[in-house]
C-alpha cells in the first residue's frame, strides 16, 4: 500500500501534525476516519497489529500506548513505509516513553532528547502565525511548557482564537491552521518580537540531545526551587537571569537557610535533619538530571557542604555540620545507590548516629548518619568531582 499523495516530514514537526497533513492530502477531512483505514490495512498485513494504532488521534503518539507500545513501533514501521519516507523517519519525531526519571517525573524522549513528562502540555497547543505562513504544520516545541514565545522569529505565541476566545488545540479540532470556528490563525498578526534564548532547531540536531536533555532538567529543577510555574509567560527570562548569577546566587540561599538554622536553633544540630535546614535541597538535585553524574546542582550542593564541614571543624559540641542524613541524601552526596550505601554501612565506612534502633536502619529516608562522616567520606573516595558513579569499598 501506497498513499495516492504523500508528503515531506519535518525533523521539527509533531507526530500528530503530520498524520493531519496526510490525512487531508488524501481526502480524509475526519482524522478518525483515516486512523480506522490505517488500522485496518496493518492489521491486514500483520495480524498481531489489530488494534495497535489508536483511531484517536490524541491518543497516537507512542507514550500514550499501554500494552500495546511494542505492536505500535512495528505498525508506525510500517507506516513508515505507506508513506514513502526513509526507516525510523516516524519514530524520530514521535514520543517514547523511557525507564528514566528526573526525580518523581518520567523521562520521556524525542529524537533521543529526554524530558519530563510533566513539561508537556495537555489542553494548549499555541501556535507561531509567522511560522504557519512559512511552513503549514505544527512544531513539536509548541507542545512544551516553557515555550512562550516562537525561538525563531521572538514573537509571542497564539493561545486563543482572536474571533471565538477557545483555546488553540490542533489535536482537539483535527486543523492546523484553522479553529473550530472556522478562523485561520494565519491571518493573526502577531506582537512585538521579545527575546527568547532556545533554539529554533530544537530538535533537529541529534549532537544537542544531552544538551538539551540537561536543559529541559535545569529548568524543572528551576521551577521546583524558585516556585515559577513552567508554562509563567517568562519563564524562561527569568530562568536566564537566575543562571547568569549562578552559582553565586544558589551559595547565597543555602548560607541564608544556615544562619537562620543557627538564629533559631531549638534543639541540638546532631538530632536535626539537613532537610529541616536546607528544604530538600538534595532531592530536588534529582530533578536535574536523569544518572547521578553532570548534575550542576548537586555539584554546587556537595561542594557548600564541604566547606560547611571546614568552617565548623569537629568539636566537644555538636554543631551543624553534624546535621543527620538519611542513606537516600546520602546516595546523592556519594554518586552511588542507597544498597551500596547500606554496603558501606555493613563494611565499617559509615556509622549511625548513637541510640538508632535496629529496624531504623532498614528505612532509608529516616536520618540516621552524620553529615560530616558522609561529606568526609565523599571527599576521601574523590566522588565530589563527579568522577565516580559507584563507590570503591572492601566488597
Amino acid at each position: 500500500m501506497k498513499f495516492l499523495k504523500r508528503i515531506k516530514l519535518f525533523p521539527d514537526e509533531a507526530l500528530e501534525s503530520y498524520f493531519i497533513r496526510c490525512a487531508h492530502s488524501n481526502g480524509f477531512q475526519k482524522i478518525s476516519l483515516f486512523l480506522q483505514s490505517l488500522s485496518a490495512f496493518i492489521s491486514l498485513r500483520d495480524k498481531e497489529l489489530k488494534g495497535a494504532l489508536s483511531a484517536s488521534l490524541s491518543r497516537l503518539n507512542l507514550h500514550k500506548a499501554h500494552n500495546s507500545s511494542a505492536y505500535r513501533v512495528r505498525a508506525i514501521k510500517l507506516l513508515e513505509e505507506f508513506c514513502d519516507l526513509q526507516p525510523s523517519c516516524l519514530l524520530r519525531v514521535a514520543v517514547l516513553r523511557t525507564n528514566r526519571h528526573f526525580g518523581s517525573y518520567v523521562a520521556l524522549a524525542r529524537s533521543n532528547v529526554l524530558f519530563p513528562n510533566i513539561m508537556l502540555r495537555e489542553h494548549v497547543i499555541p501556535v507561531c502565525p509567522l511560522c504557519l505562513q512559512e511552513r503549514n504544520y505544527i512544531r513539536f516545541i509548541w507542545h512544551l511548557k516553557p515555550i512562550q514565545r516562537c525561538p525563531k522569529h521572538q514573537v509571542k505565541l497564539i493561545f486563543n482564537c482572536p474571533e471565538c476566545g477557545n483555546d488553540i488545540n490542533y489535536i482537539q479540532s483535527e486543523n492546523i491552521e484553522l479553529c473550530s470556528c472556522g478562523y485561520d490563525f494565519r491571518q493573526i498578526k502577531p506582537s512585538e518580537k521579545t527575546e527568547e534564548s532556545m533554539s529554533a532547531s530544537l530538535f533537529e540536531s541529534s549532537e544537542n540531545a544531552d544538551k538539551l536533555s540537561l536543559e529541559f532538567g535545569k529548568y524543572l529543577w528551576f521551577s521546583k526551587h524558585s516556585g515559577v510555574e513552567l508554562d509563567d509567560d517568562y519563564f524562561l527570562p527569568k530562568f536566564n537571569r537566575y543562571f547568569s548569577n549562578w552559582p553565586d546566587n544558589y551559595l547565597s540561599y543555602l548560607k541564608t537557610q544556615e544562619s537562620k538554622a543557627i538564629e533559631k536553633q531549638t534543639s541540638r544540630f546532631n538530632q536535626i535533619s539537613v532537610n529541616d535546614i536546607w528544604c530538600e535541597q538534595l532531592q530536588n538535585t534529582r530533578l536535574v538530571t536523569t544518572n547521578r553524574v553532570n548534575n550542576l546542582v548537586l555539584d554546587q550542593l556537595a561542594n557548600y557542604f564541604i566547606d560547611l564541614v571546614n568552617r565548623y571543624p569537629k568539636c566537644q559540641h555538636a554543631n551543624i555540620a553534624d546535621t543527620l542524613i538519611n542513606q537516600v541524601d546520602s546516595a546523592l552526596l556519594l554518586r552511588t545507590s542507597v544498597e551500596q550505601v547500606f554496603r558501606l554501612l555493613e563494611d565499617g565506612y559509615l556509622k549511625v548516629k548513637f541510640g538508632v534502633p535496629t529496624e531504623a536502619i532498614y528505612k532509608p529516608h529516616i536520618p540516621i548518619f552524620y553529615l560530616r562522616e558522609v561529606i568526609e567520606l565523599t571527599q576521601a573516595q574523590g566522588s565530589n568531582t563527579s568522577m565516580f558513579e559507584h563507590m570503591i569499598s572492601a566488597w
